[in-house]
């Protein structure tokens, strides 16, 4: 299978993975094919991209850290539990906990070594923070994994990282979904939804005090140039730590309104880049270590010309995976594919994303 954006999907194209909306509603099933309706349907409910099945990508298998029917099952009820009447009414530490749990047997039970969230992406700004929140939530606790932490830390970390952005239910909708830049009064404004989701949290019982802290302190940096108390080093928390490079991982790998996303790999390198100034050293590097920097299915163009799809992760040389090349450094598409493993290949890398 291949995900492609779907302004680029050719009708006809056949679907490869269901798709669902953001609350659990089936817009496209498996194995149907794609039509000019479908399209607009999907477009209409927020959807950016999608998986199609092409020839060169038969025996690929696009993993999931977490099942697509969990993770849409997960942000379906963590925007019911987030929607402002249900905030009023006091946030449900159980359900918040039990949704935990799940996410968490899943990664455990998963037998992926390097993640990937394959769920597909949305530019509905009416949906973007709950999406956002879970799949922080996910890379935070896998990242977790990825350090040695016990059961025990990873829900409280877990449960921090879904909680981070609660507070932004407190802030202006117009400022959140604004197309283009913020004035520096509309960004104090923003900066305040760490300071609404500690209050918050702090008074939910059942809770814990950890997620209160995730949320007031995610957005601080280690050269103490974050907000909103400007805390440097280790006096931020451990578990706010992590989930500030898995929050600025998701939130550029993410379509927005105002920007299209960035290549999983260069996000990765810019976190990698910023260990130690914005980001903790040890804390990067675990989740540069837990994250495919070219996911399964990924289409690429190699040092020697030559064009392929990534079929398969080598785990110690996340950069240098194994590529399928189906088209030569002539480009002629090969009769038979060819398998190349990058962490064997002395002189050949990735070059480029190929926009197939």
């Amino acid at each position: 299978m291949h995900r492609v954006s779907l302004d680029k999907a050719l009708t006809g194209s056949v679907i490869a993975r269901t798709v669902y909306s953001h609350d659990g509603v089936l817009l496209l099933s498996e194995g149907m094919r794609l039509t000019e309706e479908h399209k607009r349907k999907l477009s209409h409910n927020g959807v950016s991209d999608l998986f199609i099945e092409q020839p060169e990508y038969t025996g690929l298998t696009v993993s999931d850290i977490v099942r697509q029917e969990v993770l849409t099952d997960v942000k379906a009820q963590v925007k019911d539990i987030m929607a402002m009447p249900s905030l009023k009414a006091g946030i449900d530490a159980k359900r918040v906990a039990d949704l935990i749990e799940l996410l968490l047997d899943d990664i455990l039970t998963s037998g992926e070594i390097l993640s990937h969230l394959n769920g597909l992406r949305s530019i509905d700004e009416n949906t973007y923070t709950f999406s956002h929140s879970v799949n922080v939530a996910v890379y935070a606790m896998v990242t977790g994994i990825g350090m040695d932490m016990k059961r025990e830390a990873l829900k409280e970390l877990g449960t921090g990282a879904i909680m981070h952005d609660v507070g932004k239910m407190m802030v202006d909708g117009n400022i959140l979904q604004k197309p283009g830049g913020l004035t520096q009064l509309e960004f104090e404004e923003v900066k305040k939804h760490t300071i609404f989701g500690y209050e918050l949290l702090q008074k939910i019982e059942g809770m814990g005090n950890a997620a209160a802290q995730i949320a007031l302190s995610h957005h601080e940096r280690m050269d103490g140039s974050g907000y909103p108390r400007g805390m440097s080093g280790i006096e931020i928390p451990l578990a706010s730590r992590i989930v500030a490079v898995a929050d600025v991982y998701d939130a550029l790998t993410s379509d927005r309104v105002y920007r299209v996303k960035e290549d999983t790999h260069k996000v990765l390198d810019y976190i990698a880049n910023q260990a130690g100034s914005h980001f903790d050293r040890m804390t990067a590097e675990a989740f540069v270590r837990q994250i495919a920097h070219y996911p399964v299915g990924t289409a690429v163009v190699l040092l020697s010309g030559s064009k392929g799809l990534v079929s398969r992760q080598n785990r110690n040389l996340p950069h240098r995976p194994c590529v399928r090349v189906v088209i030569d450094a002539d480009g002629v598409m090969l009769k038979r594919h060819q398998e190349l493993d990058l962490s064997q290949a002395d002189g050949n890398r990735i070059a480029a994303i190929w926009d197939i």
